[in-house]
């Protein structure tokens, strides 16, 4: 499972079409990054994190 991450609402759309495009062993946590994290952690083969600047 790849885990996406991401904190504001566009961060989340973008994760969104990043995961569509990875397929279907990728999730966009849902929730605070912490507890997403820690809930998913021992489910994931990789973790990404959606950073937005600017």
């Amino acid at each position: 499972m790849i885990g996406l991450f991401a904190v504001t609402a566009a961060g989340r759309r973008a994760a969104a079409e990043l995961a569509a495009r990875l397929g279907p062993d990728a999730v966009v946590a849902d929730g605070p990054i912490g507890p997403a994290v820690r809930r998913l952690w021992d489910h994931l083969d990789a973790a990404g994190a959606e950073l937005r600047c600017g």
